[in-house]
């Protein structure tokens, strides 16, 4: 798989800023974990002050209520912890993907993102998360832990005769449990305001990110949900939720290039991927060994196992997915569904290269039938268009011809009134010429009968 420049400059700044925001975590985590402690102390206080001599509901009741109302300030307490450790890592977050993504400002076309401490505590403490408010997880914490246990190991000492001291000392082993939920529930929500900051940079860059890519953290101890989707491309919009579950550690990296990014050669920084191989068992499973060895990869998860040596890539794996893997059967991005992130069982991995094949085919069919139903409407639609030009041409030639009558038969009247009006007048100057003729050849006549009258007449005058 090729790796832009730009990819992997996003992705080492990302993994860089998930580091530094569990490196916070930890450091918040000591001020909250330490209620819990004093939370621990106070409770073995109270119950080494309680005489327990013989079983009473009332008695066990009592005794419950006072720890109730211990337990109220420490989870009150706890939650504004969590809210403030989580409100002040998300301020942080948007200001970091902001940077991260504008490559430290040398991308002018990126729109930053971001939301102030205060506001985003009123988002954490206010708004239900897997159906709870913050407040109510932290009330679970202990109840699940300490409530019930307490009942329990009372009416049990009690029966067994054990003394408070053995007593208190079972009810302190309960504690651990307690610690990790709240642990787990802090990174949880630390890492949930820094997925929406994330998710709420690329929203805002919606013109110049189309696409993400999943990204796993390169290591032995990384789960096989989160390994399976590693370099999988999403929508913006749309991609399995993340964190995928408690302390994951996976990002989502924008699809950008230089171009949409208004980036020059000279501002985009060489990087490397990190891994690093851990001991102990996987985050998902609650492991937390130390790091054994570390470096760089240029490429993807599944490039960066087949690296490993076969013991560790069969700790990872198990045997059997390793096996189906090395068989052919199967390739490494068939071991999670890619569109919920669920993995894959044994038994649908063990034939799935036949359904994938026969599903394969299905595929083809039905690409092969939509194409040919494809082809059959354009030609249908083809036909359909050429008949319609066919009838609108025929319209339009009968519509040429009628509108060419219609002028033909207006221009012969038009031009057989213009001769009858030249004909009449014509007739008309004639009769007037003639007329003017005549009377010239009258008055003509008239005269020479006048003057052959009066020569007449002088002659005859003269004879007398």
């Amino acid at each position: 798989m090729t790796v832009s420049k730009e990819e992997l400059y996003l992705l080492a700044k990302n993994v860089e800023w998930q580091y530094k925001l569990d490196e916070y975590t930890d450091n918040q985590l000591k001020t909250i974990l330490s209620i819990t402690e004093k939370s621990q102390k106070e409770l073995t206080a109270t119950l080494s002050k309680a005489t327990i001599t013989e079983w009473s509901e009332e008695r066990t009741n009592k005794l419950l209520s006072e720890i109730q109302t211990l337990q109220t300030g420490v989870k009150a307490s706890i939650t504004e912890g969590i809210a403030d450790a989580s409100s002040l890592a998300g301020s942080a977050a948007y200001d970091a993907h902001s940077t991260i993504l504008s490559f430290s400002g040398a991308a002018t076309a990126v729109v930053g993102a971001s939301m102030t401490a205060e506001t985003l505590k009123s988002i954490i403490v206010k708004t239900p998360v897997g159906g709870n408010l913050l407040s109510e997880w932290v009330d679970k914490s202990f109840t699940s832990n300490l409530q019930d246990k307490i009942k329990k190991e009372i009416a049990a000492g009690l029966i067994n005769g054990d003394s408070y001291r053995a007593i208190t000392k079972r009810l302190s082993e309960g504690f651990p449990g307690t610690k990790r939920e709240i642990e787990t529930l802090t990174r949880t929500y630390v890492a949930s305001v820094n997925s929406q900051a994330m998710q709420d940079v690329y929203a805002a860059n919606s013109d110049i990110i189309k696409n993400v890519q999943w990204r796993a953290a390169m290591s032995n101890r990384t789960c096989l949900r989160c390994a399976g989707l590693d370099g999988h491309k999403y929508k913006v919009e749309d991609h399995p939720p993340i964190p995928l579950h408690p302390r994951c550690r996976c990002v989502l990296i924008p699809i950008v290039d230089k171009t949409s990014l208004g980036l020059s050669k000279s501002d985009v920084q060489k990087a490397a991927r990190p891994y690093s191989i851990r001991e102990g068992k996987i985050v998902g499973l609650g492991g937390k060994g130390k790091a054994i060895d570390a470096g760089t990869w240029a490429g993807n998860y599944d490039s960066w196992l087949k690296s490993l040596t076969p013991q560790q890539q069969k700790d990872f794996l198990g045997p059997r997915r390793l096996e189906l893997i090395q068989s052919g059967n199967i390739s490494f991005e068939d071991l999670v569904d890619r569109r919920t992130g669920r993995i894959r069982t044994l038994d649908e991995l063990s034939d799935y290269k036949a359904k994938k094949s026969e599903f394969g085919d299905k595929v083809k069919m039905g690409m092969a039938a939509k194409k040919a139903e494809e082809m059959s409407k354009m030609a249908l639609a083809k036909s359909m268009k050429e008949s319609a030009e066919k009838t609108a041409a025929g319209i339009a030639k009968a519509a040429v011809e009628k509108v060419a009558e219609n002028l033909a038969i207006k221009l012969a009247d038009k031009v057989a009134k213009e001769m009858a009006e030249k004909i009449a007048k014509e007739a008309a100057e004639k009769a007037v010429k003639d007329a003017l003729d005549l009377s010239m050849k009258a008055a003509a006549v008239s005269t020479k009968k006048g003057i052959e009258s009066s020569i007449i007449a002088s002659v005859e005058q003269k004879n007398y």
